[in-house]
């Protein structure tokens, strides 16, 4: 059996209770985070702010969607109600994420200094459904761009802020001048490492508690950034806190900690399509999708039946189901699918 979810589609459930208990787990989660456009994946779910600019959560348990709102007769339809309350749910679409038991999020301003103007961002914190805001802190002369990807593990946001660039007569620009940052969210210490090589904002992943990006790596023990001498290219490369995997010539290489020699995956080349979800590899070739086990002692190919000629892709797992991407041919629309592992796998 599976449960279908269409991005579009929103639930709306008002109970303060039922939005506490969906987000516990969440709550607790350690783990790394990237966060992408179209949202950031937790152990239990997905916070993902919608084409309206609403923030929500998709919860892994009944794949319903919480409007992160819980404003008394809120419809979570404009920025504010009725009464002229506004709706929790909007106003949080810069960089949102879940830590501990509070949504963070990020807010761009300007003021004028000296007849000039200057940028700022906010770092801003509430309960998970928008109560209890308060500012952590301000970093000035940069803003968040909210289309570029960043990672947040252990109270540290890893992110690419940018610097706004002005003309002679103080008239903003379209250039903007990327940097790499690291905010505490805890103490709102930030350290801004300077602008990007090539104003660059590719951020591959983070494995062994160090965040690669570009052509650098960002070790998280020591605060000091090297360069990553390892394949570094977006499209060849794919990692989890686990595992490192890269395209050579013939082969897809992965380095993990639990196994002395990389293990080589003859024949294969990361495609587009290509996923690590737990200790399972999943790629695509023209006519077949099949897995890899990585943490077998020989990972063989094993190829998947489910939703034959539809595409689909694992993107996360949760108990004993994964959640997919599943492009609906009617619709050409994506649609968030869970099934049964042992349906994905045959065993």
């Amino acid at each position: 059996m599976n449960k279908a979810f269409k991005i579009t589609a929103l639930s709306m459930l008002a109970a303060a209770a039922v939005l506490t208990a969906a987000c516990s787990k969440t709550q607790t989660d350690n783990s790394a985070h990237i966060t992408h456009l179209y949202g950031t994946t937790y152990n239990d779910g997905e916070l993902i702010v919608t084409n309206d600019a609403k923030l929500s959560f998709l919860q892994y348990s009944d794949m319903e969607t919480i409007i992160m709102c819980n404003q008394i007769n809120c419809e979570h339809i404009n920025y504010t109600t009725d009464e002229g309350l506004p709706c929790l749910a909007y106003g949080k679409e810069n960089l949102p994420f879940l830590s501990g038991e509070k949504l963070y999020w990020l807010i761009n301003l300007t003021e004028t200094q000296n007849g000039k103007p200057v940028d700022y961002m906010e770092l801003h914190s509430s309960d998970p459904f928008g109560t209890l805001e308060k500012t952590i802190c301000r970093i000035d002369g940069l803003s968040c761009d909210w289309t570029t990807e960043s990672c947040i593990k252990n109270n540290t946001l890893m992110f690419f802020p940018y610097e706004s660039v002005y003309d002679e007569n103080g008239a903003k620009t379209d250039e903007m001048i990327y940097h790499f940052g690291v905010l505490d969210i805890s103490s709102g210490k930030f350290t801004d490492f300077g602008a990007t090589e090539d104003n660059q904002t590719a951020l591959l992943g983070m494995y062994d508690n160090k965040l690669y990006f570009n052509n650098s790596v960002y070790d998280m023990a020591s605060g000091e950034i090297a360069e990553n001498k390892l394949v570094h290219d977006a499209v060849s490369v794919r990692m989890t806190e686990k595992y490192y995997a890269y395209n050579t010539e013939n082969s897809v290489e992965i380095i993990t900690p639990d196994k002395e020699e990389n293990i080589i995956l003859r024949g294969e080349k990361i495609s587009y399509d290509c996923m690590i979800v737990g200790d399972l590899l999943f790629q695509k070739d023209e006519n077949n999708w099949y897995y890899y086990d990585l943490s077998a002692d020989d990972p063989v190919k094993k190829n998947i039946n489910y939703k034959t000629g539809v595409y689909a892709q694992v993107v996360a797992e949760y108990e004993d189901s994964f959640i997919l991407n599943v492009l609906d041919p009617d619709t050409r629309t994506v649609v968030k699918e869970k099934a049964a592992k042992s349906d994905i796998l045959g065993v």
